[in-house]
């Protein structure tokens, strides 16, 4: 019998419940009246297209995201079973419950909806989470019962999705990761996670709590050739209308008035610009990814939508219209999006975005900055990212003034389309709204920084979107940014837990490299790849200083963008210790999957093997001091003796060695301990399909202590 509503898990030895009509009684003109015939569809796509995630948990409220086909209303409960996590379902305690409806309707099927669960919920216990889903209007579900395999969101023999919440304690188990790229070299180390997570599944006292993923979650600027075109047509199943590109003189001829179906992934060629690659490098709009990478960049919302969706779920990859052109790449990469969807669901996942959910290197200098958004094309690119990134990964973890700005214009920009619907022309309504949307939200200039629920609270930062730009290396924030931030990360009153950042590129760089990118400070920046925080001094130094200020000890940051795995010590303090500073750990885990080359690697290999002399010139000398522009570093007295100048600071940096060498490039996720109970100590163990590194451990502790 056909249900109103269907639960999360599928009963052993079914299909997923789809939604279908409410059967309508029809009787032809002249039809005696036992001649009634009632025609029943089912939707066209599963009803859950991604998810569920845990988006954000804390002692009370655990909010749930799901993307779903149909406008379903999502409960769900939270429960705590026994310690030792046996007996029925039914017999589980129930601690919280809620209720929504879809959050915004991105598409003429695609919904997303954030479940907040609120409740009173202990920390350091198993606990257990359910869905239902009711069907809308006129909708009922298919006699199956549930939408998904409880192997695809459960651990073990575990009959639901569970997690953990960490607390005061003085401990926090983590995993962070970044830089996942679907058709990336190398094996994916979101499997390993996976792996991970399972071995310590109904281990509350090793479970990680948390999940940062660092940025790069999706790769927009370069798309595999044979998925390009499957993630078009998905984009446009999502949304139901075609995305007409401006019809405005400063848009390439090949893309003016069009939609992104139409142009080619074929590679740019000096004599074809009628592709992806030759309209978004075309001068006027001023994207500057490289030309070798795969030709298909991703232009439209649904693009970016769908992108998503493939990347973190495995629903839109069996869709039977889409099935032919996507079974070939997703069959050798099953096991990756099974275990990713899976880890989302079992680990609270908190996410901020670095360049590729854009596009490469976007922004790095102001005239290019200015010229993307400038342009009719450019922006609705740019706001095509940013909503999709505020839709898939911000939206029920944190920053409510996105919610006024992108997910307000993002709304009337999708109402125009489907009231436009199939159409072969952008209608007049839909020119507006999607001119209105691009400007709105490429100049939104809220950032995205947010702060988690967790004990102890993890700053987010935004490193891209409030950037002080120039011609030369940005600063990767603006002073605005910098204001803001140490706003958040003030101490409170009575605690000795450590300062945890989120900062998608490493404070703590490695010098070599950032020395060839000085050398290197005469070609054209967005060749040379300048954004690490060193390479602007100025607002290198107020960050630091922003740190040290907080009222803060010792501090835990966690980056990604850089394609390998390390761990260093770095201590930021007066010249002369006369106080004490801010210690802190810079523990960085790339690439989930995207292994460097073999030469790229080699060159990593000779900076291992130098790295020691460079570890030693950071400790011994302090290398590097930074002060405000106004005072020397270091001056003279008359009888010739140097001292240092007032207010002048030393960044002291150590790089821990692990079994295999200082640095990691085999793709990886890091597992962390953090331990305050007393002196902080931090441990990170990189581990990867082809990784075991040996645990790093950094004690952030005064020499005696």
């Amino acid at each position: 019998m056909p249900r109103p509503s269907a639960k999360l898990i599928l009963p052993t030895g079914t299909a997923p419940a789809a939604l279908i009509p409410v059967p309508q009684a029809a009787v032809a003109p002249g039809d005696a009246p036992n001649r009634i015939t009632v025609t029943r569809r089912e939707h066209p796509l599963p009803v859950l297209l991604c998810g569920p995630i845990l988006r954000a948990a804390s002692q009370r409220t655990v909010n749930v995201w799901v993307a779903t086909s149909a406008p379903v209303a999502v409960s769900g409960r939270v429960l705590q079973p026994p310690a030792d996590l046996s007996g029925p379902v039914a017999s589980w305690t129930q601690l919280g419950s809620g209720r929504a409806g879809p959050d915004i309707q991105l598409g003429r099927r695609l919904y997303v909806t954030v479940v907040p669960i609120a409740g009173q919920y202990p920390a350091y216990r198993i606990l257990a989470y359910d869905l239902e889903f009711h069907a809308p209007a006129g909708y009922e579900f298919t006699d199956a019962g549930g939408l998904v395999a409880r192997e695809a969101v459960a651990y073990g023999d575990l009959p639901l999705p569970t997690f953990l919440l960490g607390g005061r304690k003085a401990r926090l188990e983590l995993l962070h990761g970044s830089c996942r790229k679907l058709h990336g070299p190398g094996d994916d180390a979101i499997v390993t996670a996976d792996e991970h997570i399972a071995s310590v599944a109904t281990e509350a006292n090793r479970r990680p709590a948390v999940f940062l993923f660092t940025g790069d979650q999706i790769y927009a600027d370069d798309v595999h050739t044979e998925l390009g075109q499957g993630v078009a047509h998905a984009g446009e199943l999502l949304t139901g209308f075609h995305e007409f590109m401006s019809a405005a003189e400063s848009v390439p001829a090949a893309a003016r008035g069009r939609y992104p179906w139409q142009l080619s992934s074929a590679r740019e060629t000096d004599h074809d610009h009628r592709n992806r690659q030759g309209v978004l490098r075309d001068g006027n709009v001023g994207f500057t990814f490289d030309r070798e990478i795969e030709p298909h960049h991703l232009m439209s919302f649904g693009e970016y939508a769908a992108m998503y969706i493939l990347a973190w779920s495995p629903a839109l990859w069996q869709v039977e219209e889409l099935r032919q052109q996507l079974s070939g790449f997703f069959r050798p990469r099953e096991q990756s999006i099974s275990a990713i969807r899976r880890v989302m669901a079992n680990t609270p996942s908190y996410m901020m975005m670095d360049d590729h959910e854009l596009s490469d290197d976007v922004p790095i200098t102001s005239r290019r900055w200015n010229q993307v958004r400038g342009n009719p094309l450019g922006r609705w690119i740019v706001a095509n990212a940013w909503s999709s990134f505020w839709a898939f990964q911000l939206l029920g973890a944190g920053h409510a003034p996105a919610w006024g700005r992108i997910g307000r214009n993002l709304r009337s920009y999708v109402q125009a389309g489907l009231r436009m619907g199939a159409a072969s022309s952008a209608t007049p309504e839909f020119d507006r709204a999607r001119d209105n949307y691009s400007y709105n939200v490429s100049h939104y200039d809220g950032g995205f920084t947010y702060v988690t629920p967790t004990y102890p609270r993890i700053v987010m930062l935004d490193t891209r979107t409030r950037r002080a730009l120039g011609a030369g290396p940005p600063g990767l924030l603006d002073d605005t940014a910098l204001a803001d931030l140490a706003a958040l990360i003030r101490r409170p009153e009575g605690t000795r837990a450590p300062l945890l950042l989120v900062s998608p590129a490493p404070v703590l760089g490695v010098a070599l490299l950032e020395s060839l990118q000085r050398i290197r400070g005469s070609t054209p920046v967005y060749t040379n790849d300048p954004e690490a925080w060193a390479l602007n001094e100025d607002a290198f130094y107020r960050f630091l200083r922003a740190l040290e200020d907080s009222g803060h000890e010792t501090a835990v940051i966690f980056s990604g963008d850089v394609h390998y795995g390390s761990a260093v010590q770095g201590h930021f303090h007066d010249a002369n210790l006369r106080d004490d500073g801010i210690r802190f750990a810079q523990l960085t885990s790339s690439a989930l999957r995207n292994q460097p080359t073999p030469g790229s690697q080699l060159g990593m290999g000779l900076v291992d093997a130098l790295q020691e002399g460079i570890r030693n010139y950071y400790f011994q000398r302090s290398a590097r001091g930074f002060v405000t522009s106004d005072l020397p570093f270091r001056y003279r007295d008359d009888q010739g003796q140097w001292h240092d100048a007032e207010g002048a600071r030393y960044l002291s940096v150590r790089f821990h060695r692990a079994a295999r060498g200082w640095f990691h490039t085999y793709n990886n996720v890091g597992i962390v301990s953090i331990d305050w109970s007393g002196p902080v100590v931090v441990s990170q163990r990189l581990v990867g399909p082809h990784l075991r590194a040996e645990p790093v451990e950094i004690r952030l502790a005064r020499p005696g202590s």
